[in-house]
């Protein structure tokens, strides 16, 4: 007996895949494979076509959300600039205010000090004291007062107060 020869379709099997040759398919089982092949096929592609038009509406959404992340950045670095130049500036403020304070409780310290000196030496209010009536060991105060700013302080007449060379800084 003559062996068959695989590789040349009969001539029921053409149409048939070669692998399916030779085996004992008939053509009604082949065309249900065929057709469920195709279902599957057109099934893959519908998924793979819906997949890929949520993937652009993913892609559509994603770069409206990157513009909008990069309007509140913007944003935020705005607020940021102005939260934090706020700050600083409000800390400058802080400073000067501080310093003024200060100012102002050294002049008071140098007004007793006339005060009492007045008193003490029983010299009138007219009378301006020098810094050494005031300043120094066994005086009225220790170490004579400076201004935080840098100003320079006038003692005055008891009945004046003292005044300190920068603007606002008085009593």
């Amino acid at each position: 007996m003559k062996e068959k020869d695989l590789t040349k379709p009969e001539p029921a099997e053409r149409g048939i895949p070669s692998r399916f040759r030779g085996r004992n398919v008939s053509f009604a089982q082949f065309f249900l494979l065929f057709v469920i092949l195709s279902i599957m096929t057109i099934s893959s592609n519908k998924r793979i076509s819906r997949l890929n038009s949520e993937i652009h509406e993913l892609k559509v959404s994603l770069d409206a959300v990157n513009s909008r992340s990069e309007e509140i950045e913007s944003r935020l670095n705005k607020l940021e600039l102005r939260v934090f130049g706020s700050i600083e500036d409000s800390g400058k403020r802080y400073v000067e205010f501080s310093k003024r304070i200060d100012c102002r409780q050294n002049l008071r310290r140098i007004q007793d000090a006339k005060e009492r000196w007045v008193v003490d030496e029983q010299k009138e209010f007219e009378a301006t004291s020098l810094k050494s009536d005031l300043y120094g060991r066994g005086r009225y105060i220790l170490v004579e007062p400076a201004c935080p700013s840098g100003g320079m302080y006038s003692i005055n007449a008891a009945r004046v107060f003292p005044t300190c060379s920068i603007e606002g800084h008085s009593l």
